[in-house]
């Protein structure tokens, strides 16, 4: 993705997240799930996917290099572990969906991908190590 594109998408994301916190002011949640729920949905919908593209991109964009072959599977495990962990799950579907706020969405993405530079560090160093 270039760097146009990755602009792009942040603000799509960010003008998502200002509509929900518009709707979740002006009406409220409760009305949101029921008399507009169809949009409401659609909404939720479209954030969690852009959600997921920016995540992706913000956190591995630019993390290649020369891994061991046989912890390539290892180093994906601790990877997605960062990831996927519960509080940081936590985390953003509240900077999301709770209190919608790119600039904390923006924060855990920094804060996962310095965790996540770490070990693909930690795995880059076994394989240099070998001379790779």
């Amino acid at each position: 993705m270039t760097v146009g594109e990755q602009v792009f998408l942040r603000i799509e994301l960010e003008v998502l997240l200002k509509r929900l916190k518009r709707n979740l002011d002006q009406v409220g949640v409760e009305v949101l799930k029921s008399t507009y729920k169809k949009g409401y949905g659609e909404l939720l919908r479209e954030i969690r996917e852009k959600a997921e593209t920016y995540m992706k991109e913000a956190v591995f964009n630019g993390m290649g290099g020369y891994f061991r072959k046989n912890e390539v599977s290892s180093l994906f495990r601790e990877l997605n572990s960062v990831v996927n962990e519960a509080d940081t799950r936590r985390q953003l579907a509240l900077a999301l969906f709770r209190e919608p706020d790119m600039r904390k969405v923006e924060c855990l993405a920094q804060t996962i991908r310095e965790r996540a530079w770490q070990i693909v560090l930690k795995y880059q160093a076994y394989a240099e190590e070998e001379g790779l």
